[in-house]
């Protein structure tokens, strides 16, 4: 977990604002009903609410964890949706959204 730790806070500036800029072009607008969210958004959420089966090990031992082992539960789960989405973001094209 520290590789992760010190790759994502590798991450420059440029590279943190490029990152921020996706994710607000993935948003809609204040007001926007959700018909008109991008396809890829949605394809994104659907497969982060997916229910996963390593997730929900990792979730179903949490409660005989430390508290220290706890945070590197919740963090392995958020690394393993992070994991799970990083195909979808590929396809859409980061390089073609505006910024």
């Amino acid at each position: 977990m520290d590789d992760i730790s010190s790759l994502l806070s590798s991450i420059s500036p440029e590279e943190m604002e490029q990152i921020k800029g996706v994710a607000s072009s993935l948003m809609p607008s204040q007001g926007a009903p959700a018909t008109q969210l991008p396809s890829g958004f949605t394809r994104i959420m659907q497969n982060i609410n997916s229910r996963d089966e390593k997730t929900e090990l990792i979730k179903a031992l949490k409660p005989f964890l430390s508290a220290e082992k706890q945070q590197r539960a919740d963090e392995a789960v958020r690394l393993l949706k992070l994991m799970k989405i990083l195909p979808l973001l590929k396809e859409l094209n980061i390089n073609d959204l505006p910024v």
